[in-house]
């Protein structure tokens, strides 16, 4: 039993994955082994990274808690986090989301790495099978956005960490509570992990989806459908007035009827339709509903994770605007270099969270925007192929499956990722950034 279950549980993986998983097994959050086999990258569930995940998640969340006992319990002038109630506040609520984060990350993270494998099977047949047609979404792409994300984010904490302890030292607070946050910065770097590991799966199989259009595309061109959109020219619009019949010009209902026997004549038969076309269709229709699974899978093993970061951006997005306006508004403390690399630090963590926020929701608003171009492409080859054609069957499965096997990316049913999503987000940061910014002001006064 054990030596049939042994193969399913590993499986190759692309360089892009490959690279934010090595990072993810050191942060504890990919219990993988790694394996070259020529030139591929196979990996495979290990039970003993599974046991240095949870420790290390766990020893990571306690340093963070006792940090915040000590600072909450410290004087307000020597606090390093919490120099008012509502930075108290705001900052106690970051700490919260960015641990439960890392905890559901890591506890579960040999579920989500089974799971994981058997999406990348999926896909890899999936691309298989559709290997003759071409995908403009390359991982060479993702390679360097998967590098580029992680040294800005390696910089930024290591910048922001690095200005935190000096001005513990500066101001004569306690050095412990500061170097003990560093534990904080880790679970938001395993927070970072975690949204790169949902965004390059769905890019990946939002490639698959491509070569399922890109398949579509290549049958329209074979059969010369484009032509279709074309206006006639004056030689077979005359053909045309020749064959059909000419209706009275006072009767509405004799047009009508005559239209569609034009829509009859327009219609196309495929020049090589047979087996061979048939048998395309079927591969396409059977690999859509392939990568619907996979996005409903998606879907349903990341909810809760992709829904906790997209709290933490929300978080985020108001706390660090409210830093910027109130290093502004108010008589900051600090001299020299630090007055101006505190603005500068905070705008960057600003662009940076909004950054985070479109990358995570970018690839999913593609994906549906693909789907709808699916059923866009399959509906201009049903209605101009000619339903006596046997590739009229396989056109109408296809045509059933997109209206009945619809997926989404819709974290636990609570909201649909689109590009939407983001201008509801910014709208409310603004009205909440609002408050609090005429709350602290009032406090001032």
């Amino acid at each position: 039993m054990t030596m049939s279950i042994k193969p399913r549980l590993q499986c190759m993986v692309p360089p892009s994955l490959a690279l934010a998983l090595r990072v993810s097994r050191l942060a504890g959050i990919a219990p993988l082994k790694f394996v070259a086999k020529q030139s591929n990258i196979m990996i495979r569930l290990s039970t003993s990274l599974c046991v240095y995940s949870y420790l290390l998640v766990t020893a990571l969340n306690v340093c963070t808690l006792i940090a915040v006992m000590i600072d909450f319990s410290v004087p307000v002038k020597l606090s390093i986090r919490m120099q008012t109630e509502t930075k108290r506040f705001v900052w106690i609520a970051d700490v919260v989301i960015m641990g439960i984060l890392s905890g559901v990350g890591v506890y579960t993270a040999p579920i989500q790495m089974r799971r994981l494998i058997a999406y990348l099977h999926r896909i890899h047949k999936i691309n298989s099978d559709l290997g003759t047609y071409s995908s403009s979404l390359t991982d060479k792409m993702l390679h360097r956005l998967t590098i580029g994300m992680l040294l800005i984010t390696s910089v930024i904490i290591v910048t922001d960490f690095t200005f935190v302890m000096y001005l513990a030292d500066l101001n004569h607070r306690q050095l412990l509570i500061a170097i003990m946050y560093w534990c904080y910065y880790c679970s938001y770097f395993i927070a970072h992990l975690l949204e790169m590991q949902f965004v390059l799966i769905a890019a990946l199989a939002l490639s698959s989806l491509k070569l399922v259009n890109n398949g579509l595309r290549t049958l329209l061109h074979q059969s010369g459908i484009e032509s279709l959109t074309e206006i006639p020219n004056s030689n077979e619009q005359h053909t045309a007035n020749a064959i059909l019949p000419q209706p009275p010009k006072k009767s509405v209902n004799n047009s009508i009827d005559t239209l569609a026997f034009v829509v009859t004549k327009r219609s196309v038969r495929f020049p090589t339709a047979g087996w061979m076309d048939q048998r395309t269709i079927r591969r396409l229709a059977l690999s859509y509903g392939s990568i619907c699974e996979v996005v409903r899978q998606i879907d349903n093993n990341n909810g809760i994770i992709v829904l906790l970061l997209l709290a933490s951006f929300l978080l985020h997005l108001v706390v660090t605007p409210y830093y910027l306006i109130i290093s502004f508004v108010t008589e900051s403390p600090h001299t020299g270099f630090e007055k101006v690399l505190n603005p500068i630090l905070q705008t960057v963590w600003c662009l940076y969270h909004t950054f985070g926020l479109v990358m995570i929701i970018e690839p999913c608003h593609r994906t549906h925007e693909e789907m709808e171009t699916t059923r866009e492409l399959v509906s201009r080859v049903m209605c101009s192929a000619d339903p006596r054609d046997p590739i009229s069957i396989e056109l109408e499965m296809f045509f059933r499956q997109l209206v009945l096997n619809k997926a989404s990316y819709a974290p636990l049913k609570v909201c649909t990722l689109t590009r939407s999503l983001v201008a509801t987000i910014l709208g409310s940061i603004t009205t909440y950034l609002i408050v609090i910014v005429q709350l602290e002001i009032k406090n001032m006064q």
